[in-house]
């Protein structure tokens, strides 16, 4: 294993930063920081915590060291664990609560603390049932039907999304995936409303700009009912005739000194209907008629 030269003691290949490192801590604790300062009103702060490549470590001399200092054993995935424990005692003490994905196992000798939030998404590292039943709260980011992916990408990896009658059979206590590995990709995991997941999050990775609006437009008004409207339920075909109408409404617009530029090709992508426009600027009417041909 060759570690790359940068503080974080890795690189994209290896996909884990060293978390033997003293170094990389007090990297942390400024990002946070700096991060802290931008998004000041929040209260809550993800630092992923991962599909990180935790093998990588063994042999590392720093981590070594740190797993000897805190008698794991040896164990890289104990340091790990210990990795999410000293990162939520440091996130605790900006006065923040701490997000991570699924990503620690159920079993393990040191035991992460129940005052941070899980975000559950491929059922596969620790199952929705077990975190609930030890006491977890999490949020659903079920791979299915709440991922939105791979939109514009021409010869990439294949694109997976669900239409949205899918999402809107969808609930907030039900996690699936599509991927062997995971159980629920065999028979989706159920379970009884419960306080302890409290909410859900659609997600949208590795699309182009161009796909981002229009893959997610008729796909969030379903996904927002089903977390917003958990008990009342219309019929599918009665909702979805309810958002063609409003979608419209949405959508078809005049504009009056608006720029031009970004707010042409805003509306654009969104699929908006601009019916005229009122500019003094010579260049935002032409970006507009590039946009909105024949606009008068």
């Amino acid at each position: 294993k060759k570690w790359g030269k940068n503080i974080f003691g890795g690189d994209a290949f290896n996909n884990v930063i060293n978390i033997g490192s003293e170094k990389v801590y007090s990297a942390l604790d400024i990002i946070l920081d700096e991060v802290i300062e931008i998004f000041h009103t929040s209260p809550y702060i993800h630092i992923g915590a991962d599909e990180a490549t935790i093998d990588n470590l063994k042999g590392d001399p720093l981590a070594e060291a740190m797993m000897k200092k805190e008698n794991l054993d040896g164990n890289v995935h104990e340091l790990y664990r210990h990795f999410i424990v000293r990162m939520n005692d440091m996130v605790k003490s900006k006065n923040k609560t701490m997000c991570i994905w699924e990503g620690f196992k159920r079993e393990g000798k040191i035991e992460i603390p129940k005052d941070l939030i899980v975000f559950e998404f491929e059922s596969l590292y620790n199952l929705p049932n077990h975190l609930i039943e030890d006491g977890y709260t999490l949020v659903n980011t079920s791979w299915v039907p709440l991922y939105v992916v791979g939109t514009g990408i021409e010869g990439g990896w294949i694109p997976r999304k669900w239409e949205p009658k899918k999402i809107y059979s969808w609930n907030m206590w039900q996690f699936e995936n599509w991927y062997h590995k995971s159980p629920t990709s065999i028979k989706p995991i159920q379970l009884d409303k419960t306080p302890l997941v409290i909410g859900a999050q659609m997600c949208a990775w590795e699309q182009t700009d161009e796909g981002e609006i229009p893959s997610l437009r008729r796909r969030i008004p379903p996904f927002v009912e089903r977390i917003w409207n958990t008990e009342y339920k219309v019929p599918f075909d009665q909702f979805y005739t309810s958002l063609d109408k409003s979608d419209q409404k949405l959508f078809t617009y005049a504009t009056t000194f608006a720029g031009g530029g970004g707010s042409s090709c805003g509306y654009k992508l969104s699929g908006g209907d601009c019916k005229f426009m009122n500019e003094f600027q010579e260049v935002a009417c032409d970006t507009y008629l590039q946009n909105f041909p024949g606009t008068p």
